[in-house]
């Protein structure tokens, strides 16, 4: 379901360029890059997320998006 939904955007943004609201580039696309990337921080250094780590990375997620 999720390719199928890239995939025809992909398609569709090679005949026209797909508007990206001006906020998404300054703090949003941070903020995913930063969840996406810490996971990958704990798994090397061998730590494990427990329920209060997750909880905790939850908590500061929602903070900065508000």
């Amino acid at each position: 379901m999720i390719v199928d939904i890239l995939a025809i955007l992909g398609v569709i943004s090679v005949f026209a360029p797909l508007p990206v609201p001006q906020q998404m580039l300054q703090l949003d696309l941070w903020v995913m890059l930063g969840a996406a990337l810490l996971p990958g921080a704990f798994l090397l250094r061998g730590i494990s997320i427990t329920r209060i780590v997750g909880l905790a990375g939850y908590a500061v997620y929602v903070w900065v998006l508000l």
